[in-house]
C-alpha cells in the first residue's frame, strides 16, 4: 500500500514539474524576451545639450521561428525626474536615428546600446541597474 502511494506521488510530482517547465516555454515561445539578469548598465551621462544617455549592454532572446529586425525602447519610469520622458529609444551613436538590431531565429544576443532621453531636473539615477523593461518594435 505504501509503495503504491509512493509511486503515485512520484508520478504526480514528475507530471507537475513537466507542466511547470512546459508552461514557461509556451509563455515565452513566439516572442522576444529581455534578459534583465544578463544585462548591464555601464554609465549614464547628462550632456550640455539637455539629454541623458544611458550606456547599457542589453541581452535579448528571440523565441520566434524567424530572423528578426527590431528597435528597442527602455521603460525609464523609475528614472522620471532624471529624465522627462518615460520611454527612450536606443540610438545609433550620437545621432537621433533609432538603431535597428538583427537577431537570428531562436538565438540569444547581447547588444551595446545607448538610450537617450530629455534631461529632467534631477542629476542622479535611482540605482546602477539596467532598465526594468524593454519594449521591442519588430521592423
Amino acid at each position: 500500500m505504501k509503495q503504491k502511494l509512493f509511486v503515485i506521488c512520484t508520478i504526480l510530482l514528475i507530471v507537475l514539474g513537466a507542466v511547470t517547465v512546459g508552461t514557461k516555454y509556451i509563455r515565452e515561445y513566439g516572442k522576444f524576451v529581455y534578459e534583465q539578469d544578463k544585462s548591464y548598465l555601464y554609465d549614464f551621462l547628462v550632456s550640455e545639450a539637455g539629454d541623458v544617455t544611458f550606456s547599457c549592454q542589453i541581452t535579448v532572446s528571440n523565441h520566434t521561428r524567424s530572423n528578426s529586425r527590431f528597435t528597442m525602447q527602455a521603460d525609464l519610469n523609475k528614472e522620471l525626474g532624471l529624465v522627462k520622458e518615460r520611454y527612450a529609444y536606443a540610438y545609433k551613436g550620437d545621432t537621433d536615428v533609432p538603431e535597428v538590431f538583427d537577431i537570428a531565429a531562436g538565438a540569444t544576443a547581447t547588444y551595446d546600446v545607448k538610450f537617450k532621453a530629455q534631461h529632467g531636473e534631477k542629476t542622479t539615477k535611482t540605482d546602477r541597474l539596467p532598465p526594468d523593461n524593454i519594449l521591442f518594435e519588430i521592423q
